[in-house]
């Protein structure tokens, strides 16, 4: 359900690939030390393709994600990938 840069960017910063379902357990702890925001490895499983999603994301949930990796509100980081190595 994410974009390959955005689940590489998300790797960098907590500093592992997630490869497999349980690295999301890993990635919801890693998420809850640097931003206190708290968020379910079940809600990550389908973002990285372990779990069929129904639906995708809420905002909320993209929004943990955009401060995880320094950016806010979720519309900034794709933008940013727009302009970096330009």
């Amino acid at each position: 359900m994410l974009s390959e840069i955005i689940k590489r960017k998300i790797e960098q910063k907590a500093g592992q690939r997630i490869r497999y379902s349980r690295d999301c357990d890993t990635l919801a702890e890693k998420i809850f030390s640097d931003c206190k925001c708290s968020i379910s490895s079940s809600i990550l499983k389908p973002l990285f393709g372990f779990v069929k999603g129904e639906k995708g994301p809420c905002a909320f949930t993209l929004d943990i994600l955009a401060t995880f990796n320094g950016y806010q509100p979720w519309d900034e980081l794709p933008q940013s990938f727009n302009t970096e190595g330009k």
